[in-house]
């Protein structure tokens, strides 16, 4: 197969594009440029390519819950007819503009159920798979901060709940969840966490050992510039996986969308609010190292670590840790809960 470029679209008010190219290095299959190892060959059929929908939004914090449903919708759809096979929706961006003016409870009973159907039909009608954010309230009343899967059917594929809550959504009300699930997908395995689920390492780590490919990172923003980033370039890097980060707003110059390869570097970023792209990566292709130096030596990094793993040690990682209480640990406004 030759060598081709693939373009990735960019879109928004300017119309920009720009090319992202992938070079065929080895068993006629699909390999970032930027990844320079020594390849390994690998049977075919088990690398997939996929196009990935990213979705910059304007993060207007006076917009209606409708208005900005119409602006996840143009952007998500925007991706869609340009052939992405997944697209990812920010956390709580629906929601910015009247979430001290209404309460959870109204917002999940006006919009939830129409929000999550309108992007069940999109994912039918373009045969993509798409992932949106919303809340979730099981049968007993608890309430989940989620993100939802559906297939190219438009069928619900599962749901994943937020595990890591903040304190401030443990003290409003906010259940966690309590596993780590990995989609089957006809591209590959796909994981996702949300927000504040990033500083915690085994969040990623569990999705890597359950074989997940791309994990998906919904968030609504953070505060932390320099460690922002390199906490996400070090999820994907750790576990040899794609992160694709969907946030809220770009006017902190801390969280961007985009994606992450597993080399941990940073192939996408969006600069713009109100933009979208369609980015085309490879599934499948083993990174290759030799981190023993040796002549003529490497290994499948990602399944060389795994393997070298010794988890016996690791009993304290499950456990909880002594720690102080919460009014001592915060400096907070209203009343600080024992939670």
């Amino acid at each position: 197969m030759k060598r081709r470029d693939f373009v990735k679209s960019v879109g928004g008010t300017a119309g920009l594009f720009m090319a992202h190219r992938i070079s065929n290095t080895f068993a006629g299959a699909a390999k970032p440029a930027e990844e320079k190892d020594n390849p390994t060959p690998k049977r075919k059929e088990e690398i997939r390519t996929i196009k990935l929908g990213i979705i910059q939004v304007t993060a207007d914090y006076s917009w209606t819950v409708e208005r900005c449903h119409e602006e996840l919708y143009e952007l998500t759809e925007a991706c869609l007819k340009e052939g992405a096979d997944l697209v990812v929706m920010p956390e709580a961006y629906q929601y910015i503009g009247v979430k001290k003016s209404m309460s959870r409870e109204e917002l999940v009973r006006k919009h939830v159920k129409a929000h999550l159907a309108h992007c069940a039909e999109l994912a039918k009608k373009y045969k993509s798979y798409i992932v949106p954010w919303d809340y979730d309230v099981d049968s007993a009343g608890k309430t989940y901060n989620a993100s939802f899967v559906y297939d190219r059917d438009g069928k619900h594929v599962g749901t994943y709940h937020k595990v890591q809550p903040t304190y401030g959504e443990l003290a409003d009300g906010i259940t966690p969840g309590s596993d780590f699930p990995v989609f089957d997908c006809d591209f590959g395995k796909l994981g996702i966490i949300i927000c504040f689920d990033n500083y915690f390492p085994e969040s990623t780590r569990i999705l890597g050992l359950r074989g997940a490919d791309i994990v998906l990172y919904p968030l609504y923003g953070d505060t932390l510039a320099e460690e922002w980033e390199f906490k996400l370039r070090t999820r994907a890097c750790d576990n040899g996986i794609y992160v694709v980060p969907s946030t809220l707003s770009l006017s902190r110059g801390i969280t961007f969308s985009g994606i992450v390869n597993p080399a941990g570097k940073v192939i996408y970023r969006s600069e713009r609010q109100h933009t979208h792209a369609v980015i085309e990566v490879a599934l499948g292709v083993p990174r290759m190292t030799n981190t023993s130096a040796r002549e003529g030596c490497s290994e499948d990094i990602k399944n060389f670590l795994f393997k070298s793993r010794n988890p016996a040690a690791y009993g304290d990682i499950t456990k909880h840790s002594q720690t102080p209480k919460w009014k001592d640990i915060l400096k907070w406004k209203e009343e600080i809960k024992e939670l």
